[in-house]
């Protein structure tokens, strides 16, 4: 009884760090962007979400692991970050973005 219990706490750990782990999809990272207002004025969730798959798409055929990681790195930290935080710029990577990012009204 105490190893099934045991297993069945390790199991609910792993499962917990996966989760934590694992990427968002760029539907998620967008609704989160657009419900936090940031560019909310310049960009529809569609467009957000096709800008997103585009990039993460390019990396892939470009084979550039550095970026492609650094791009899943960027989803992660939108996920995990209050807007206030994104506004900020906590998120910006600039191997990822050339321009900087510009502070809200």
């Amino acid at each position: 009884m105490g190893t099934v219990l045991r297993s069945s706490a390790i199991l609910v750990v792993l499962a917990a760090l996966g989760a934590q782990a694992c990427t968002p999809r760029c539907q998620e990272v967008c609704t989160k962007v657009l419900d936090c207002g940031i560019e909310s004025t310049r960009v529809s969730h569609d467009e957000c979400i096709l800008s997103c798959q585009l990039e993460e798409n390019l990396f892939d055929v470009w084979e550039d692991k550095e970026k492609a990681a650094a791009f899943k790195a960027h989803k992660r930290c939108i996920r995990s970050s209050t807007c206030e935080e994104i506004a900020e710029g906590t998120c910006y990577d600039e191997l990822l973005f050339v321009l900087e990012p510009q502070s809200q009204p």
